[in-house]
């Protein structure tokens, strides 16, 4: 017996390639080189993209719920400031909320949303025969732009690398 979850995105697949699916047929018999119009591809990369985003995101959640040694709310927190300095063997360190880690990570998954229509307008773009070089050139700084956002998380790891090679 099949479950719920797969009908439904059956449906919902079905659905959504059906306009493309009889495109496929008229772009057969009118000179497409594969038979294929290019609207069934966008659409079917695009379902295949957001099903394997949708699953990775599934299992990362599921490892993290499942993990003894995580918890979201300790992960939005950070250490109290009134701790004695090297805290005694045994003694977890007492965390307070963050609002600042909160709102970081609200606005990374406001700019995840931002990037992942940008992939999928890129994506149908570039499949429609619209999309031109500048646009690209206009995206990959709008992304780059982004990334900077996490340069200094990546400073703090290199300095904490190389760090290592100066206690010696």
């Amino acid at each position: 017996m099949r479950s719920p979850f797969w009908a439904t995105a059956a449906l919902a697949a079905g659905v959504l390639l059906q306009p493309a699916l009889l495109n496929a047929e008229q772009a057969s018999t009118g000179g497409s080189a594969f038979g294929v119009s290019k609207d069934s591809v966008f659409w079917a990369a695009f379902l295949i993209m957001t099903f394997l985003l949708l699953i990775l995101f599934a299992i990362a959640a599921l490892c993290l719920l499942r993990s003894k040694s995580w918890s979201f709310g300790e992960a939005l927190s950070e250490e109290a400031g009134n701790q004695p300095s090297p805290l005694p063997v045994g003694v977890k360190a007492v965390l307070v909320a963050s609002s600042s880690r909160l709102i970081a990570f609200l606005g990374l998954l406001t700019i995840l949303v931002i990037f992942l229509g940008f992939g999928y307008y890129i994506l149908y773009a570039a499949f429609a025969g619209t999309l031109t070089f500048e646009e690209i050139k206009d995206f990959m700084y709008f992304l780059f732009g982004g990334a900077t956002m996490f340069a200094p998380y990546l400073a703090n790891q290199l300095q904490s690398a190389f760090s290592a090679f100066s206690k010696q």
